[in-house]
């Protein structure tokens, strides 16, 4: 049984009723003409008008809204003011941070100068300590020398003294006159000799070899050589009464003498002093070494003064930067389309955890897309710079002109971006067309279809796509039966090479030439329950039509 052509308007059908009831159909077999004529590929989608630049416009800074300067449908350059938030907060925050970078800036100064009285300080303690030390040293290593040629001294004077006094008693003997005589040569001697000692030490002295204490025992020493002279005159006078005296003061010179020993000795003990103070100098000394690093140590806290009053100079400079950031201004050209918060309302500024609060939206109509959802199909026919032709109805008699310039990677998959035929899901992808001028009636929203051209053969040789058969690969037509009394008689199957396939038509590239007559293949689908069936062949695609196959084919009836 053949596919049955549904005949309109004066096509005939002629119905004969058999049998009780059951009706049955005559078909009229119209064998079509293979001619020439156009074939194309036209995808056809409808899709949302869009601006390629649309700019949400929000504050850097969090505050309520003291000015709002645009309204919906505002022309606007970029750059122009927009919007003021209420500057008094950051202004608060920015004399704050100032006050702070002048406390910080304040310690760093402040110890600037403590470290170069600290430096001055402990130079000048170092150097005291170190000569102190020198002092001390050279003080230890002379005073031994000094207090013994002081011990010997006292000593020689000792036994001087007490050779004096042996002498006066071991010279007292009877013949008075004699010894006194004897007694007062001898004074006259010692004077002498004392007088030439004097005269020795004073030079010594002089010249710094002995100390002051020396030259005052040679003076002593003459005075005493003059007291024995004059004793011993007055002895020779007065032997009795002169002995006594000169006896007297011979056991007070030997007494003074022994104290001046004992002192001398007693002076030793002052080197063990003198030692001690040479190690508490020391110490002192590397005390004031030490002390030396204290202004490195201040250095130390002033670095972190430094770093206390950099990061409040970047602190100020932020918040100068937000006070700055109190007037919003447009960052494009474009129309204001949408005012979301009102003067006084409170708008939150963008931060590393906010998306900040949008106050307005501006496009740049300048450049204008259309955005379209294509199924999986007709997506594949596509590539990047094909041309489209869109109709907006907004914009009638105006036919733009634009090229796709995205096809999404992977399918849409947001609510709302598929659809369901059946228990399928048609798999779209969002396709954008770049509209090569701008119309000043196209608005975002707006609807548009799209027209693009995927592929275009003109004057080639079709058939209408139901005069051919698909079989795996392969393509074929039939011819109309030869002998039609014969019962047997089937039509004649004719492998044909196919190009461009459409929807509605085929080329035929070799097989079958312009004016071969074929008819449509036996239909393989469900038999037909209705009583008559009626309507418009979809035998074309989505842009072409294919009334001009019936208008140029001949018609025969079976």
């Amino acid at each position: 049984m053949y596919k049955y052509s549904k005949i309109w308007g004066a096509s005939i059908v002629a119905l004969a009723i058999v049998g009780c009831g059951k009706r049955e159909e005559i078909v009229v077999e119209v064998p079509y003409a293979v001619t020439k004529g156009d074939v194309s590929i036209t995808i056809v989608e409808n899709g949302t008008v869009d601006a390629v630049k649309t700019v949400e416009i929000k504050p850097q800074v969090t505050g309520r809204i003291a000015k709002l300067l645009v309204d919906e449908g505002s022309v606007v350059k970029a750059g122009d003011l927009i919007a003021i938030i209420d500057p008094k907060p950051t202004q608060l925050q920015l004399d704050q941070s100032r006050a702070q970078l002048l406390g910080a800036q304040s310690s760093v100064d402040r110890s600037s100068i403590e470290i170069g009285q600290r430096r001055k300080t402990s130079q000048a303690s170092l150097m005291q300590a170190a000569a102190r030390v020198r002092q001390l040293e050279m003080d230890v290593k002379a005073t031994p020398a000094l207090l013994q040629a002081e011990i010997n001294q006292a000593n020689a004077n000792l036994e001087s003294a007490v050779q004096d006094h042996d002498r006066l008693l071991s010279n007292s003997h009877p013949t008075q006159r004699a010894a006194a005589k004897a007694t007062l040569d001898e004074a006259v001697q010692s004077l002498k000799n004392a007088e030439l000692d004097y005269n020795r030490q004073v030079e010594l002295e002089q010249k710094g070899f002995i100390p002051t204490k020396s030259l005052e025992s040679a003076s002593l020493a003459v005075e005493l050589a003059k007291a024995r002279h004059n004793s011993a005159k007055t002895a020779y006078d007065r032997i009795e009464a002169g002995f006594s005296a000169e006896l007297a003061r011979s056991e007070e010179a030997v007494k003074n003498a022994r104290a001046a020993v004992s002192r001398a000795k007693t002076n030793l003990y002052t080197l063990d002093s003198k030692k001690q103070d040479l190690r508490s100098a020391r110490a002192e000394l590397e005390k004031a070494q030490a002390g030396m690093s204290d202004p490195s140590v201040l250095e130390k806290s002033k670095l972190q003064s430094q770093a206390t009053v950099m990061q409040l100079q970047s602190a100020m400079q932020e918040t100068e930067r937000l006070l700055r950031e109190t007037e919003v201004h447009s960052q494009i050209s474009g129309i204001v389309t949408k005012k979301l918060l009102q003067v006084g309302e409170n708008a939150t500024g963008l931060g590393q955890f906010s998306s900040g609060s949008t106050i307005v939206r501006i496009e740049d109509r300048t450049q204008m897309r259309v955005k379209l959802a294509v199924n999986e199909i007709d997506v594949a026919r596509l590539s990047i710079g094909m041309e489209a032709e869109v109709n907006v109805d907004a914009v009638p008699n105006k036919t733009l002109k634009g090229k796709i310039s995205k096809i999404a990677p992977a399918k849409q998959t947001q609510e709302g971006q598929t659809a369901l035929v059946g228990s399928d899901t048609v798999v779209k992808y969002e396709v954008e067309i770049m509209l090569d001028g701008v119309d000043a009636g196209l608005k975002s929203g707006m609807s548009a279809k799209c027209t693009m051209r995927v592929a275009n053969k003109k004057d080639v040789v079709f058939l209408p796509a139901e005069y051919t058969e698909k079989k795996g690969d392969a393509y074929f037509a039939y011819f109309p039966i030869a002998n039609k009394k014969d019962p047997k008689a089937v039509p004649t199957a004719v492998p044909i090479k196919v190009g461009l396939v459409t929807s509605g038509k085929i080329e035929i590239l070799s097989g079958l030439k312009v004016g071969d007559k074929v008819i449509k293949p036996e239909f393989k689908g469900p038999s037909r329950k209705g009583f008559m069936q009626m309507g418009p062949d979809d035998s074309s695609d989505s842009n072409a039509s294919n009334k001009d196959a019936s208008n140029k084919s001949g018609g025969e009836k079976k």
